[in-house]
């Protein structure tokens, strides 16, 4: 069975990759008539969420508002995980990911040398 589904009039679609192959991995793909204009990935098993990509010229759209509420919907649809966690590299992510209802679950990171910072993880509670 596929966990396909449409919400809103947004167009958003999330697929099952389960259907593909025997990972944990739901893409959610959000497409704007023809175009995809963001996706995520969602290992339903561990609740994070990854590979968060919005085109740059849907950045000033809903497009990431939409994704994200396509990810918390399904997952609390589908009751696997508890929470949803993300890991943010930049502080544009960081700020996003809070205005979505995520919250810092440490904020101790070891930023690299190209400024990024990996180990700043964020949850949001279903």
């Amino acid at each position: 069975g596929s966990n396909s589904f449409i919400a809103d009039m947004n167009h958003l679609d999330v697929t099952d990759a389960a259907d593909r192959d025997a990972s944990n991995e739901l893409t959610v793909v959000v497409n704007r008539g023809l175009q995809v204009v963001g996706c995520a990935s969602l290992d339903e098993k561990t609740g994070r969420l990854s590979d968060v990509v919005i085109r740059p010229s849907a950045r000033r759209s809903q497009a990431a508002e939409s994704l994200i509420e396509a990810v918390k919907s399904h997952a609390r649809q589908s009751q696997k995980v508890e929470k949803i966690v993300v890991q943010p590299k930049t502080d544009e992510g960081r700020a996003f990911f809070k205005k979505m209802g995520f919250e810092f679950v440490n904020d101790v990171g070891q930023y690299s040398e190209d400024g990024t910072c990996e180990n700043i993880r964020m949850e949001c509670k279903l």
